[in-house]
C-alpha cells in the first residue's frame, strides 16, 4: 500500500492478498486492514448504493484468516490540505454537473455490434438489453460508468459519446 497521497516512493507491506468477486467487499476490507476503517470509502459507498457490492464489514466472510484477528497497519490517511472545500457555488456546481450529467456516456454503435450479448452478460446492474435486429441497448439510468461492457467486447462496438443533455450543451457552448 502506498502511504498519504501514494506519491511518496515508500511502500509499506500490509502482509494481506485479497482476491474475490465482489469488488466492493474487497475495497471495504483493504479499507479496515491498513486502519482507515472510519474513514469514508466513497468507491465503496456508491457502488454499495449502486448494487455492485457489499460494504458492510460484518456481512463480508473473509476466509483464509480471522477478518476479526486481522492484523491491522496503520497507514497515514491522506492529507486532506490544500484541497479546496470553500468553492463558489458556480465552480460546485460545474463540478458536480461535468461529473455527472454531462459527462460522455457507454454507447452501442449498432453498425459494430455483433448481438453476441457478452457485454449484457458482464453488465453487474444489467442496464445492457436486446434491442431491435439482435443489437442490444444501454439504459443510462440504470448504468453505473463502470466500463465492463466496453472491456469485454470484441468488436469494440461501445464508444463514449456524449449524449442527451450533455450533447446539447457542448453544442451550445461550441457557438
Amino acid at each position: 500500500m502506498l502511504e498519504g497521497h501514494g506519491v511518496e516512493p515508500a511502500i509499506r507491506p500490509v502482509g494481506l492478498l485479497l482476491g474475490g468477486t465482489d469488488p466492493v467487499a474487497i475495497d471495504t476490507v483493504a479499507l479496515h486492514a491498513v486502519g482507515y476503517g472510519d474513514l469514508p470509502l466513497w468507491t465503496s459507498i456508491h457502488g454499495a448504493r449502486a448494487g455492485l457490492g457489499c460494504n458492510h464489514p460484518e456481512h463480508i466472510q473473509v476466509r483464509g484468516v480471522d477478518g476479526h484477528g486481522l492484523r491491522r497497519v496503520r497507514l497515514r490517511p491522506p492529507d486532506l490540505i490544500g484541497l479546496e472545500f470553500d468553492e463558489s457555488i458556480l465552480a460546485r456546481l460545474s463540478r458536480v454537473l461535468n461529473n455527472t450529467l454531462l459527462r460522455p456516456r457507454p454507447v452501442i454503435a449498432g453498425e459494430r455490434c455483433t448481438g453476441c450479448g457478452a457485454c449484457a452478460a458482464r453488465c453487474p446492474v444489467e442496464a445492457i438489453r436486446p434491442g431491435g435486429e439482435g443489437r442490444f441497448t444501454i439504459n443510462h439510468r440504470a448504468c453505473a460508468d463502470c466500463g465492463c461492457c466496453a472491456k469485454v467486447c470484441e468488436a469494440r462496438a461501445i464508444d463514449l459519446r456524449f449524449v442527451g443533455l450533455a450533447r446539447v450543451v457542448r453544442s451550445v457552448a461550441r457557438r
